[in-house]
């Protein structure tokens, strides 16, 4: 049984995961990171 649903997970991961995007971290802001600015003494 568990080899049918790691199979199924593998294959088919879009069923379990969502049919959502990624997000993509390159567009994320430092701000959002909660990176302080670089003038930041």
């Amino acid at each position: 049984m568990w080899f049918w649903i790691l199979w199924r997970f593998w294959h088919d991961s879009e069923e379990v995961l969502g049919h959502f995007p990624y997000p993509d971290p390159s567009k994320w802001t430092d701000e959002e990171l909660g990176i302080p600015p670089d003038d930041e003494d």
